[in-house]
């Protein structure tokens, strides 16, 4: 199989921080738009119900999925790579671990990593304060990173003799994620955080469950 390019977690956690959209300052509807016609951005909400503040669109995340989003980071946050494994698809993160890491990394490398890049690079014991998903593609042909998952994960699946995932995959999502963090102890936004911008993550929805993928 052709390998896809994977982008380093790491290396995606250190894009350069600058001004950001805000959660209220998404895409907004015109009064005689229908609420389910509208673009994303335009209901979003902020949840406060765990150690940091997720902004996103009510309408494409259930609480399912904003719970495993939230796992995600918490993961990450606190070196857990026990949890970090649960939220992974399966299927395509065993490919990545054997062909990327060359079965040389475990998850719980992979968490210490990345956290380690973030603490290092900044000189902080940082903690994530506020995550704001401000995109979302749910659609084919909006982006070709998203419309060749699918077909990856069916040729996968082929190898292993398992059944397309594509026929019991009922949503997939390519998210834009903008992390804001900072010193721990703090659960929101803050004008001395830090701002690690345009982190591309994907959710799917796979026999009633959700998964996140990182490429």
């Amino acid at each position: 199989m052709k390998k896809i390019r994977l982008f380093a977690m790491a290396a995606a956690m250190l894009l350069s921080a600058c001004a950001v959209t805000a959660c209220g300052e998404q895409s907004s509807a015109t009064e005689d738009q229908a609420e389910e016609d509208m673009p994303y951005g335009a209901t979003v909400v902020e949840n406060r119900d765990g150690d940091f503040t997720l902004c996103y669109d009510r309408r494409f995340l259930d609480d399912d999925l904003v719970d495993t989003i939230r796992k995600y980071y918490l993961s990450i946050q606190e070196k857990d790579g026990e949890a970090f494994s649960k939220l992974m698809f399966p299927l395509y993160h065993e490919y990545q671990l054997d062909e990327f890491y060359e079965g040389e990394l475990t998850d719980q490398d992979i968490v210490e990593r990345t956290h380690g890049a973030i603490a290092e690079y900044y000189s902080i014991d940082f903690a994530y304060s506020y995550i704001d998903i401000k995109s979302l593609i749910d659609t084919d042909s909006q982006s070709q990173e998203r419309d060749s998952l699918l077909p990856m994960l069916d040729e996968l699946a082929a190898e292993k003799d398992m059944p397309k995932i594509s026929e019991k995959t009922a949503k997939l999502y390519e998210m834009t994620i903008d992390r804001y963090i900072g010193e721990r102890g703090k659960t929101d936004k803050n004008p001395t955080d830090i701002v690690l911008k345009d982190e591309k993550l994907y959710a799917i929805k796979y026999e009633d469950q959700w998964y996140l993928i990182y490429l």
